[in-house]
């Protein structure tokens, strides 16, 4: 059974984390920088991680779990429920 992290997925759930906070991809960036006290993250770095084009490090993943009040779990896999469903559907599957 394979058990893969979709980054468009991810990007999804990121996107509805900056936009349920109404942020800016720029606003949402400088959140990230100011928990991890960096200034390496820029707008862009947010728009390809929404894309699916790459996945944050997991210094990251932990800030953008943070801001939206989920685990690093669930920002990667889905609620439990969901993430339930897609074991039962990989095992029927295979």
């Amino acid at each position: 059974m394979k058990n893969s992290i979709d980054p468009e997925i991810v990007g999804s759930r990121i996107r509805d984390i900056r936009k349920t906070m109404g942020l800016s991809m720029s606003a949402f960036a400088e959140r990230i920088n100011h928990i991890l006290n960096e200034k390496k993250i820029r707008s862009g770095t947010v728009s390809n991680w929404e894309t699916g084009k790459n996945l944050p490090n997991n210094e990251r993943l932990k800030a953008i779990a943070e801001i939206g009040g989920i685990s690093v779990n669930e920002l990667l896999h889905g609620d439990f429920e969901s993430y339930c469903y897609g074991i039962f559907d990989a095992v029927n599957a295979a």
